[in-house]
């Protein structure tokens, strides 16, 4: 009884307070399972609020419930990434496949994981997944993208780096640095003329900033182009790419030396290659 009075003044203090997802939490404390499935709908208004209710439901044992209230929070505004997340989890867990896969795509859609993505794919019938993968890798080309990386990861993910470079040469993308290399190194066997233009471009920008301290990354960036060149099979061209840099940027003495001891195996090969002069 005791509890009871105050579980009811905790509902005439949310009431009062204008708070609506406390008010449906407190309905839940009192089984009030009927009021709460009519108030959800009456009274929440973000996602976040669904995922609380939800929650709720879910510990006191109302599963399908806890389900009903979850889909519906998907029709709600702001952010989608933690109710269908855990939607996902949760419907997959009953063996509800179909709700489980709504939740994965509203999460997907407001933060493009490549955990998401898998987890996607994974809870669609199998007869679906080839037409299920191709909406979602169509709904990352139309994006208008400011941070790409995860999107990148994903086509990496399927072998598909031309729709990666398609993203990463948008001048609306950005994309880190790091990530950038990372994916280019992935990229240099099946797409080494991009990578040899991309990391050359990479390589002049630090240098012509002019900062001394960065040359370090101009290097790490001509290593990518390297062995861009290398997987092309043109490492003579690669070295043309390096005396260019040495003509152009000389009286940089710290990136050239720099550059003699990032490539000196190159440099020793080179001599080696020179024809001999005979003097008389």
């Amino acid at each position: 009884m005791e509890r009871d009075k105050q579980y009811k003044k905790y509902e005439h203090l949310a009431r009062y307070e204008g708070l609506p997802c406390k008010y449906v939490y407190s309905l839940v404390l009192q089984n009030r399972i009927d009021e709460v499935i009519k108030a959800v709908r009456q009274e929440l208004s973000s996602a976040d609020e669904a995922l609380e209710i939800a929650k709720a439901l879910s510990n006191a044992g109302h599963t399908k419930e806890a389900l009903s209230v979850a889909s519906h929070g998907l029709t709600l505004k702001e952010s989608k990434e933690d109710l269908g997340d855990w939607l996902g989890s949760f419907a997959e867990g009953q063996g509800e496949y179909a709700l489980a896969q709504k939740g994965y795509i509203a999460a997907f859609i407001d933060d493009e994981t490549l955990k998401r993505y898998k987890k996607v794919l994974e809870v669609t019938a199998e007869q679906d997944r080839e037409e299920q993968k191709n909406e979602l890798l169509t709904f990352l080309r139309t994006q208008k993208h400011g941070y790409i990386g995860h999107s990148v990861e994903i086509f990496a993910h399927e072998n598909l780096f031309d729709g990666a470079i398609a993203l990463i040469d948008d001048k609306n993308s950005n994309l880190y640095s790091d990530a950038l290399q990372e994916f280019m190194a992935l990229a240099l066997a099946h797409k080494p003329v991009w990578v040899i233009k991309k990391a050359h471009k990479e390589a002049v920008d630090v240098i012509e900033a002019g900062v001394a301290k960065r040359y370090d990354s101009a290097i790490g960036w001509l290593r990518l182009a390297r062995s861009a060149y290398e997987a092309n099979n043109d490492l003579q061209g690669w070295q043309i790419c390096l005396d260019a840099l040495r003509t152009t940027y000389r009286p940089k003495r710290k990136l050239m030396a720099l550059l003699a001891e990032a490539f000196q195996e190159d440099d020793l090969v080179a001599q080696t290659q020179k024809p001999l002069r005979i003097g008389f």
